[in-house]
């Protein structure tokens, strides 16, 4: 072809200049010809009717780590925020695009991160994208809304970039520009929430938190709660009520697996960091009434959310580990808010009102719908929920026993002790009340006691209950007993026969639960408490302790030498068996007949000793005997460090008819 011209005639020649006469413009900087960029960017800001987001968003992926100069850089990240998809209007802005925004431009800047070079250097790349985006504001003051997603894909990029070399080069420039995208976010996310916007529009903008919460200072966050001082509703309005959320425990029933849930609902993808904004928020509020309303308007969603999914099936979805993981990831966020709901409270004491046990009450409801789920992970070293549940418990027992009253009432509403109508979640349910009975005991009324609290305690006992009711029944009725007023007994005689009415049935049920249902731990120490509360009753009068004497007596005689079974208790999820110290329910009785020598009276006491050494050596070489009398002689000693005079009979007792060469010195 190049001799082409010389082998033309001249008018040849001239035919074949006029078509080539735009052959060496490209070499010309004022006729470049289009590039794949150039391109792609007429296609950003005219999109054609079939482009979608998820094609722009492979276009920026792809070019953005390619850019050869950092013109580009600042070209392609302005033209993007002049893409009518996304930017046409702030109407134009939803959740799925703003949140895919965000994840494209943290992928593009942590793959840059990792390649740095050949092409730009990572920091100068870095510092062009945050030029492009300052640069748009100043010359659009009203666009902070379209630069947001930008700046915080570049800031929840931030520490995965550090996890993956904490010391770059040029660590100080990129320090110092994460920086600047975090003021620069801060300020266009204050400047958005000045704007009167409907919730559609505003939570596309509040769900970016979830990204860069880690990042943002307290300064940021007061200024946050004073322009917007619903912040903390809307927050949970979005996570636990919206169709992108949870929407009211709905998500629940449908068939999708964990994994795509998370998938396909960004919201839900990182249910902590809800949480983590939540803390963020209340640690620098007011510690005034004002932030009380706030806090308890927001735990309202909780609240309905905690009904609904209590009137799910929990049970079944127990079944789909998938999906029961998620339901604890639920149940684990909303103790966390509670926790930092909790802590508020407690900061703000010297403020405390009508409001700060409203709060109180808002929590307990919501574990008591939430209670399945706790009984299946279990409360111990479970410390968050432990502080929540306590604190708030004891706050309605120390400033407010009306409110408590309240609240027990309306959890006794909602429970079912109909055995033909229980279910796992109903007696989850009892248990959750039984719990928070025994924490409010003290500050419930007598009369909700005696004709609601301790007829249920007695339905429980003789019905087909669970061996984890039952144990709580005898939680209460042990701190009942703890807690009995003992002067009355001395000046109102209808009390001192009530209690009689109460301990008498209730140790002669707890010797017949022993120990199918009572460890012998559990049983002593009921015996113990029993043995006292009588021992103050009976003010001299011998025949009520012989009465108690007579109970554990009558259940020796009867009993046989059936093995004590193992103890099971639950560690961190696993289950630990524990031996019984005694072998046979005939030495367990005679351990607790051992359990009442210490409030027996002096005129008593070397008879019952007798008694009870008599009971012992009945057992015929059994291996108990010898256990039985060490714990015998471990009572004596501490009888005598609080009764030299009884102490000093039972020591004289016992080496005039104990330690005679029949047992090994004790």
């Amino acid at each position: 072809m190049s001799r082409l011209p010389y082998q033309l005639g001249a008018q040849g020649q001239q035919l074949l200049n006029a078509n080539n006469q735009y052959s060496n413009l490209s070499n010309d900087p004022k006729f470049q010809v289009p590039t794949a960029l150039d391109y792609l960017l007429h296609d950003i800001v005219n999109p054609k009717s079939s482009t979608t987001p998820d094609k722009i968003y492979s276009y920026l992926a792809y070019y953005y780590p390619k850019l050869q100069n950092t013109y580009n850089v600042n070209l392609l990240t302005t033209h993007f925020l002049k893409c009518p998809i996304f930017f046409n209007s702030i109407e134009s802005i939803t959740v799925e695009k703003l949140t895919k925004t965000i994840e494209c431009f943290q992928y593009i800047i942590i793959t840059k991160f990792k390649v740095s070079n050949p092409t730009i250097p990572f920091h100068e790349f870095y510092s062009f994208i945050y030029d492009a985006c300052r640069l748009f504001i100043q010359s659009e003051p009203t666009a902070y809304w379209k630069v947001l997603a930008i700046l915080g894909g570049c800031i929840s990029a931030i520490p995965i970039m550090n996890d993956y070399n904490p010391y770059p080069t040029h660590f100080n420039v990129i320090s110092k520009l994460n920086s600047l995208f975090i003021d620069l976010y801060s300020d266009s996310l204050i400047s958005i929430m000045k704007i009167e916007l409907i919730p559609i529009l505003k939570d596309p903008f509040l769900i970016s938190l979830i990204y860069t919460q880690e990042h943002l200072s307290n300064n940021f966050y007061s200024s946050l709660l004073k322009v917007n001082p619903k912040i903390l509703s809307e927050l949970m309005k979005i996570l636990f009520f919206s169709e992108y959320g949870l929407n009211k425990g709905l998500i629940l029933e449908n068939n999708m697996d964990h994994s795509l849930i998370m998938k396909n609902q960004p919201v839900l993808r990182q249910l902590n960091k809800w949480a983590f904004i939540y803390g963020k928020i209340v640690n620098i509020a007011p510690k005034d009434s004002n932030s009380l309303h706030i806090i308890s308007s927001s735990l309202d969603y909780i609240v309905e959310l905690s009904t609904n999914i209590s009137n799910n099936r929990l049970e079944l979805i127990k079944n789909s580990p998938d999906k029961w993981n998620f339901v604890k990831y639920i149940f684990f966020t909303i103790i966390m808010i509670f926790e930092h709901a909790t802590t508020f409270i407690l900061q703000s004491k010297q403020n405390l009102n009508q409001i700060s046990f409203l709060i109180s009450n808002q929590m307990i409801r919501s574990l008591f719908y939430l209670s399945y789920i706790l009984d299946q992970i279990g409360t111990g070293g479970f410390d968050a929920y432990n502080f929540v549940f306590d604190s708030t418990t004891s706050l309605l027992v120390d400033f407010n026993p009306e409110m408590a009253q309240i609240l027990e009432n309306s959890l006794y509403n909602e429970i079912k002790l109909d055995t033909t109508m229980k279910t796992s979640i109903s007696e989850s349910k009892i248990v959750f009340f039984l719990r928070t009975t025994e924490s409010l005991l003290t500050s419930l009324q007598s009369s909700f006691k005696n004709s609601i609290l301790f007829p249920m305690i007695e339905k429980i006992f003789s019905g087909n209950s669970t061996s984890t009711e039952i144990e709580f029944c005898h939680s209460i009725m042990i701190k009942y007993l703890n807690t009995l007023n003992y002067n009355d007994f001395k000046t109102n005689e209808e009390y001192y026969l009530h209690v009689q009415n109460i301990i008498f049935p209730y140790f002669n049920r707890v010797l017949t639960q022993f120990p199918t249902y009572l460890s012998l731990a559990q049983t002593s120490l009921i015996t113990q408490t029993c043995s006292k509360v009588v021992s103050l009753l009976s003010m001299n009068e011998y025949g009520i302790l012989n009465s108690l004497i007579d109970s554990v007596k009558f259940q020796i005689g009867i009993s046989s030498l059936t093995p004590l079974p193992s103890r099971t208790i639950r560690n961190n999820g696993d289950e630990i068996i524990i031996p019984e110290k005694l072998n046979t329910k005939r030495a367990g009785l005679i351990s607790l007949y051992i359990d009442i020598v210490q409030f027996i009276p002096t005129p008593m006491f070397v008879n019952i000793l007798n008694d009870i050494k008599k009971n012992i050596d009945s057992l015929n070489g059994d291996k108990d005997i010898y256990s039985l009398y060490d714990i015998l002689w471990e009572k004596l000693i501490l009888i005598n460090k609080y009764d030299c005079q009884k102490g000093q009979f039972g020591l004289d007792w016992w080496y005039d008819t104990v330690n005679q060469g029949l047992v090994p010195k004790l």
